[in-house]
């Protein structure tokens, strides 16, 4: 369904289609359509064939194998990138960014896509996670659609170097296609976005305006933000910041140097799926006036360890008590069955016990 499988370039060169600006608006309705007839087609041929069990595997098999396909196609993310497949960022980048080896945010601005080469260089999407650099921006798009971000975006918008200030962000990465208007190649989108109509990406062009960059290439301008925001730090003495450090799926403060404990700032959002703990203890969380995670630390913690839980208990126990309903009501039917069943023996017997009754007489 790609560029190489041929529909999407279809949509680009078709009257009327071709002005829409992603045509894969609409492909997802094609998806769901053409696999509900397309599977209904498939039952009926199979259930019709004399080799219903062969055909049954190998659909199975068939099926299992394209979706394993399909899986490793899905690294590419949209477009195919032109830079190197070992994703290495252009020499200064990472030295600029990681002078220090600690952990620092930045805010990357750039267009959302563009098969240009270097567009790694502009940190946008999951490039910051691989680097492992903080990225004020999410790395998942439902999450960027969610109230806190979007709490952020509007922030902004409207006191840019507050709010990136507040939310620690140390750097900002501008590409050039925050500037440009990029065109796709033939077979994509026929227009990329202008990021540059984007409000928030507006707001801190101008506001870094007349600044000095501290890093220049031919991708990408960074721009230092003074005054920013530690990632975390204590709130009774704000100017003793705290070492921060991601492990895996969880973000480890580093407490050594607040041995009487007291309240800390984590300069991550707070959501209601955010834990926290020390020692294996559950601390609870609280969110300041930016939404950023407030926390009690116990006397004589060494680390604080934040992650988000999934809540996955009330869809389980959904899950299991339909489940359960189901089997009941299965149950129900197929007992229901066998009662009928006996009543209609049951009664064929006394007629026919009653009619050699008679015959008898």
């Amino acid at each position: 369904l790609g560029h190489q499988g041929g529909l999407w370039t279809l949509h680009t060169v078709l009257p009327v289609l071709k002005e829409l600006t992603a045509p894969a608006k609409f492909l997802v309705f094609f998806h769901f359509f053409s696999l509900m007839v397309g599977a209904m087609l498939v039952e009926r041929f199979i259930c019709n064939h004399k080799q219903r069990a062969l055909l049954q595997m190998s659909c199975f098999g068939l099926t299992a194998g394209l979706m394993l396909y399909h899986a490793n196609l899905s690294r590419e993310a949209l477009y195919v990138w032109y830079d190197s497949p070992n994703y290495s960022a252009t020499s200064g980048i990472l030295e600029t960014l990681k002078r220090d080896g600690k952990l620092h945010r930045i805010y990357p601005a750039a267009t959302d896509r563009t098969p240009q080469s270097g567009y790694i260089n502009s940190l946008n999407h999951n490039f910051p996670s691989l680097f492992q650099i903080a990225s004020l921006k999410g790395y998942e798009p439902l999450w960027e659609g969610r109230a806190p971000m979007n709490r952020v975006v509007d922030k902004l918008t409207k006191q840019p170097l507050e709010t990136l200030r507040a939310y620690g962000v140390e750097y900002v990465v501008m590409h050039r296609t925050a500037h440009q208007e990029q065109l796709s190649p033939p077979g994509r989108e026929t227009r990329e976005e202008k990021l540059a109509n984007v409000p928030q990406v507006v707001a801190v062009e101008h506001a870094l305006r007349g600044a000095n960059a501290v890093f220049h290439s031919n991708d990408v301008d960074i721009y230092r933000v003074d005054g920013a925001e530690p990632l975390a730090r204590s709130i009774a003495h704000p100017k003793k910041p705290m070492d921060v450090r991601i492990e895996g799926n969880r973000l480890v403060v580093d407490t050594a140097n607040l041995p009487e404990g007291g309240k800390i700032l984590v300069n991550y959002l707070w959501h209601s799926g955010m834990t926290a703990s020390s020692a294996g203890t559950e601390l609870a969380l609280s969110a300041d006036e930016w939404n950023r995670i407030v926390l009690d630390v116990p006397a004589g913690s060494k680390t604080i360890d934040v992650t988000y839980r999934i809540g996955y208990q009330l869809p389980l126990l959904a899950g299991l008590v339909l489940l359960i309903a189901g089997m009941y009501l299965q149950t129900r039917s197929a007992i229901g069955r066998l009662l009928q069943s006996q009543t209609k023996s049951h009664r064929r017997a006394e007629k026919y016990a009653h009619r050699k009754s008679l015959a008898t007489l």
